[in-house]
């Protein structure tokens, strides 16, 4: 696990291994969204706590999110809180990990995120090539959405 902090005075900053319900959240929502097997033990730990509503709205996002291959979310672990984050699959083509950012929901935009999303996403087939997922038919070169130099370890704009 590695957190890169933004330099800015006004940032969010989650200490590595801090626990938070799976359903809350970018990173835990992309892990259920494309990981059965923590769907599973989601719902036998948390589902019966939910309402059949609220179950229900959960599986339709978890349906939004595979269809378009990552979470957007923005005030669920923190009022002020914005993250975007795409999944990360290894060789068997498993949902091992999350990579994605969080920030302050007045620089995490919708707008903002929308524009950085093809850059998480390229960096998470990156991830995913490094352990062992082939590359997708059709799939491209990584481009440069964003405007992120390259060797750059961090998104353009102080979030």
């Amino acid at each position: 696990v590695e957190v890169q902090e933004s330099p800015s005075a006004v940032r969010v900053a989650y200490r590595v291994g801090l626990r938070h319900p799976l359903h809350l959240g970018a990173a835990g929502k992309v892990l259920l969204a494309f990981e059965e097997e923590a769907l599973g033990q989601f719902l036998l730990r948390r589902g019966q706590e939910m309402s059949p509503c609220r179950l229900e709205g959960l599986h339709r996002e978890l349906a939004r999110i595979r269809d378009q291959g990552y979470a957007y979310t923005a005030g669920e672990l923190e009022e002020e809180a914005s993250g975007v984050a795409v999944p990360v699959f290894d060789r068997n083509g498993t949902a091992v990990a999350a990579l994605g950012f969080v920030g302050p929901s007045h620089r995490i935009t919708p707008e903002r995120a929308a524009q950085c999303v093809p850059l998480v996403l390229a960096a998470g087939r990156a991830l995913s090539r490094r352990l062992g997922q082939p590359r997708a038919q059709g799939e491209q070169g990584e481009g440069n959405p964003c405007g992120v130099e390259k060797g750059s370890r961090s998104l353009p704009g102080s979030f």
